[in-house]
């Protein structure tokens, strides 16, 4: 119970830079305006995806197989919404914690909830079937600047679970609105940016579980019509 306790905390404090208030700005949306509008190196004092997640790992050791994450490949419209899915195999009933952050081109948004509060609505698949709790925010405040530099908006999304309860399949699915002037053939790339807080592990603790996981991630996109 102690371990899980760690894990749920761990989850909840990773989506801590998402919170955050924006007065917004005309023509963007609030998240948007907000990340736009914070310059100072300060609120961007973040390690590089690559080298954080080098970091993490250097001292795990390597398995031949585990958990593989993926994004989903889609097709829209200019104006249509696009729904791209996270999924997962080899983790069947072997994974207790969800935590990473989904990356997006700027010129797309995800499907808000609850915009004021940076809620992103979501929808969970077949194996988010015995989630206890789930969370999934737009991160705004303290931005890393590698986001900024490349354009990207970041959502984050954790999940909990009661023992190895997570499942193969689909765990969720965010809807992305593409804009009405978008050419065609246009590739919106979907990716992850790694933090050190990010997770994807079980109650053995096994870590060499997660970093495959993470090192073998495969990201999606959409491309339009």
């Amino acid at each position: 119970m102690r371990f899980r306790a760690i894990l749920v905390a761990a989850a909840i404090a990773a989506v801590l830079p998402s919170a955050a208030c924006s007065s917004g700005k005309s023509g963007l949306s609030a998240d948007t305006a907000n990340r736009s509008s914070s310059s100072s190196k300060e609120d961007h004092d973040y390690p590089l995806s690559d080298e954080a997640m080098k970091a993490r790992f250097a001292s795990i050791d390597e398995v031949t197989e585990g958990p593989l994450l993926k994004l989903s490949d889609v097709t829209a419209a200019p104006g249509e919404t696009a729904r791209v899915t996270l999924s997962v195999s080899g983790a069947a009933n072997n994974w207790s914690v969800c935590g990473l952050h989904i990356t997006y081109p700027d010129v797309i948004e995800p499907d808000m909830l609850d915009p004021e509060n940076h809620e992103v609505k979501y929808t969970k698949g077949d194996a988010s079937t015995y989630a206890t709790a789930t969370i999934s925010k737009t991160w705004v405040d303290n931005y890393p600047q590698e986001l900024i530099d490349t354009h990207k908006g970041c959502l984050f999304f954790t999940e909990i679970f009661n023992g190895n309860s997570g499942g193969d399949g689909e765990i969720v699915s965010f809807d992305f609105k593409i804009p009405e002037n978008a050419e065609s053939g246009t590739v919106y790339d979907i990716g992850m940016y790694f933090l050190e807080t990010d997770m994807f592990i079980n109650t053995d603790k096994d870590y060499s579980f997660e970093k495959y996981a993470f090192e073998h991630f495969s990201g999606g996109s959409i491309t339009v019509k």
